[in-house]
């Protein structure tokens, strides 16, 4: 039956009036209740509706991949990219600034309520320029237009109002339409800048050593962000300056942008200097607090459900992002190593006399310093394997053939300065030197010893 109504959907070509309107529910966050920005709105769309715009998403997907539509940057809602993999390009355009030019300067956008402001017109004209087929086009656009939406609150429902702007929010295509909206801002060819996007979240990285340069750049996104009806929230965009200090007065939309020694960055806490340090110890701070709330609450449940708890509660942040910020010095990884010691010694008292190794062998699991390693040579060997990202990252695999190392090796940068704060060249005679030749089945056992040794 399903498959007949989304057929004759198909063949009309026009998305179903009952499947545009979307109930709200206000979620109270915190604060007053008095005042509405204290809710969050919670958007309930039809369940045939989300099942049918699966369809339509698999069809526009794999169009926009097939015909290299979508930027490389964005690494949002995107196959193959993570917010981790996006702050490592970071990390890698920062050591490339600061290695040619001494300096980099990175500004951090604030959108506001970027997925509500899309302007429903532009994004149809976006989409008529993708080569869509008809069927898919017409039914992408009838999608957009009249949208309606009705507040539900405390068992009393609101008149019906139109939507005037934004992609669906709550919706399977939202996000997809969202990346296609911004994806021309990518595609400038700005001369100063690199932009690197998680979807609205946005970094204007500088490749230049001509702050005015710089400047002009800026007022081309500005220029963008007004054709496109978006806005910035000036009062929350960053700017950090690494490496040198080079001054300069910046300002978007006439509004001074003001250096600062540290940002948030998708989770990750940056220095000016990337040293990490603030983010260690706040990582070290909340992980010690959840191994305590866990002694406190569940100790007494058995060994598997204490491991789970760990892995979900604590692992988790400890190793949210480590490929951009893992220690470097011994003394900063014994402190990190700690958390799990900490959490072995409180849960399983039992194994008090033996050492941590002998620990980990008994509850087999790795150390959290394998464990990041073992990350780091996955995600080179994606690399190796990505041609598109490899070249992001301003690396090249070597075309002579060897008979020590691995057949994937990298050549070390032109302007090569080992770099703690870029996970490739951190590891990048480790991974060239990698020789693990034989049955697949014991790869993973065996760059364990190799990197153990190492």
């Amino acid at each position: 039956m399903l498959s007949y109504i989304f057929e004759k959907i198909f063949l009309e070509g026009v998305f179903p009036r009952e499947w545009l309107h979307s109930s709200i529910s206000p979620l109270h966050k915190n604060l007053s209740k008095s005042f509405i920005e204290n809710y969050r709105p919670i958007s309930h769309l039809s369940s045939l509706s989300k099942i049918f715009e699966r369809i339509i998403y698999n069809q526009l997907s794999s169009h926009l991949q097939n015909n290299n539509i979508l930027s490389p940057l964005q690494f949002g809602f995107t196959k193959n990219r993570s917010v981790e993999m996006q702050l490592a390009l970071t990390n890698r355009l920062i050591n490339i600034s600061i290695s040619r030019f001494g300096f980099c300067h990175v500004f951090y956008l604030d959108f506001r309520k970027a997925f509500d402001r899309v302007n429903t017109d532009t994004l149809i004209f976006k989409l008529s320029k993708l080569g869509l087929s008809d069927s898919v086009f017409s039914l992408l656009s009838t999608y957009l237009k009249n949208r309606t939406f009705s507040v539900t609150y405390d068992g009393f429902s609101s008149k019906t109002a139109p939507v005037l702007s934004g992609v669906p929010q709550g919706s399977v295509l939202g996000p997809l339409l969202f990346l296609i909206y911004v994806n021309d801002l990518l595609l400038v060819p700005f001369r100063n800048i690199k932009i690197v996007m998680f979807a609205d979240d946005t970094k204007l990285i500088s490749c230049s050593a001509s702050p005015c340069g710089i400047s002009d750049d800026i007022v081309g996104v500005e220029n963008w962000i007004k054709l496109n009806s978006l806005e910035l929230n000036t009062s929350k965009c960053k700017f950090v300056n690494y490496g040198k200090i080079v001054c300069h007065n910046y300002s978007i939309f006439s509004q001074k942008i003001l250096p600062t020694d540290s940002v948030r960055d998708l989770g990750v806490l940056y220095d000016r200097k990337l040293k990490f340090s603030e983010h260690l110890q706040y990582v070290l701070s909340k992980c010690k607090s959840k191994i305590f709330l866990i002694h406190k609450l569940f100790r007494s449940l058995n060994k598997f459900l204490l491991l789970t708890l760990y892995f979900s509660l604590v692992r988790s942040i400890a190793e949210f992002g480590s490929m951009v910020w893992f220690p470097i010095s011994n003394s900063h990884i014994s402190e990190l190593e700690g958390i799990q010691k900490l959490f072995i010694s409180k849960t399983f008292k039992s194994l008090g006399n033996k050492n941590y190794d002998e620990k980990l062998k008994i509850l087999k699991i790795d150390s959290l310093q394998l464990r990041f390693k073992m990350k780091v040579f996955t995600a080179i060997a994606g690399l190796t394997n990505d041609p598109i990202l490899l070249n992001l990252f301003d690396l090249k695999l070597s075309t002579i053939l060897s008979t020590r190392g691995n057949d994937m090796k990298i050549l070390k940068p032109v302007e090569f300065k080992k770099s703690n704060v870029v996970f490739v060249l951190r590891f990048l005679n480790l991974w060239n030197n990698l020789n693990l030749c034989g049955d697949e089945k014991y790869y993973n056992s065996k760059l364990k010893l190799y990197l153990n040794d190492n």
